[in-house]
């Protein structure tokens, strides 16, 4: 197929992008009482084919959640500017936002197809950006043989990009193949050893199998963030989990401490101190009080931090329980049932078998 033909054939494609992907077009909210927007209609009522207003206001429309208003605008502009790549990606981002992968995806791909062979770098630097955007959408979406593609034109482009290469670490992990990314991940920190998220993804892949080496990841990741979450709470839990309890004690702590307006820290700790007052009960029944007190207050912080977070109030109730104060668990208990549907580490079946158990024993 000649070049005009192709060219011919992507604008009909891009029509008919526009006119079957959704319902009948609507215009424009002319009164919104969002101010930037209300003034934007209003310039671009005086100028509607200025691109760079619908821009702006697709912007606007997209960070006040007007996503169909904002993929018209989107629409609109990559009529006006098609010969702009930044107006296929424009696009292809306000589908994705407004829960359209299969447009966004064939945006992308029209996008790269029609400037992939223009020999001009900052086309060129475009390109790849849209292409990387094109792996992310491919891979939330679960299109693993797709996005690995995509990667791999990538990377015949640039064999050495660590953007690429991170992708496809993150495609065989997400497929099961957890050699093959770590081989990938590497490969990154071989060509910039500067690269951060690279040393979290080998540090939490190393943790898995709970080999000492993460440590040394997570403590490479600390060298270029000092405050980095991932890694810092990466290394208390690999302590956790292999059973060292001063280590582990210390680094949540530490962690806590940096990151008090995180809930997640707080959490794992009161995990923490749940366990080693259940396993002293069960001993010696020494300093199980101790441990529980502070599960308690780990929970209480966690609740405070993230009001929403339900596990917070079940295991702060399950510590309320070991401390005998069994209405204050009773209340965590049914507190946890407000967010039952967004719980993932316990079910709300647990929660109400708890909650019956707790009604006989205060009865």
């Amino acid at each position: 197929m000649n070049y005009s033909l192709r060219y011919l054939f992507l604008v009909l494609t891009i029509l008919f992008l526009f006119t079957a992907c959704g319902e009948e077009v609507k215009p424009n909210i002319e009164t919104t009482g969002v101010a930037v927007i209300d003034e934007l209609n209003q310039k671009i009522a005086k100028a509607p084919n200025d691109i760079e207003l619908l821009r702006l206001r697709c912007e606007a429309y997209s960070k006040h959640e007007y996503f169909e208003e904002a993929v018209q605008d989107a629409e609109t502009v990559l009529r006006l500017d098609s010969n702009n790549l930044a107006s296929y990606r424009t696009l292809a981002n306000m589908y994705f936002e407004n829960n359209q992968s299969r447009p966004a995806i064939k945006t992308l791909e029209l996008g790269i197809e029609r400037f992939n062979a223009v020999e001009n770098e900052d086309v060129q630097f475009a390109v790849n950006y849209c292409m990387l955007m094109l792996i992310e959408i491919q891979l939330i979406t679960q299109q693993y043989n797709e996005a690995l593609i995509t990667t791999d034109n990538l990377l015949k482009k640039d064999p050495y990009m660590p953007e690429a290469l991170m992708w496809k670490g993150q495609i065989f992990e997400e497929s099961g193949d957890t050699l093959q990314a770590g081989n990938y991940y590497k490969q990154v920190i071989e060509i910039d050893a500067e690269y951060k998220d690279a040393y979290l993804k080998l540090g939490l892949l190393a943790s898995k199998y709970k080999d000492p080496i993460s440590i040394d990841y997570f403590k490479n990741a600390l060298r270029i963030d000092s405050m980095d979450l991932k890694a810092m709470l990466g290394i208390a839990q690999f302590y956790h989990q292999t059973g060292d309890l001063e280590q582990a004690t210390n680094w949540y702590e530490k962690t806590i401490i940096k990151h008090h307006q995180d809930y997640e820290p707080a959490y794992n700790y009161g995990l923490l101190c749940l366990e080693q007052g259940d396993l002293a009960a069960k001993n010696t029944g020494e300093d199980a009080k101790k441990w529980y007190e502070t599960a308690h207050q780990q929970f209480n912080v966690t609740a405070k931090v993230e009001p929403t977070f339900g596990e917070a109030y079940f295991y702060r109730g399950k510590a309320s329980e070991r401390l005998g104060n069994l209405e204050d668990a009773m209340r965590d208990y049914e507190q946890t049932l407000v967010f039952e549907n967004q719980l993932e580490a316990i079910s709300g079946q647990i929660v109400k078998n708890n909650i019956e158990r707790l009604k006989k024993e205060i009865e």
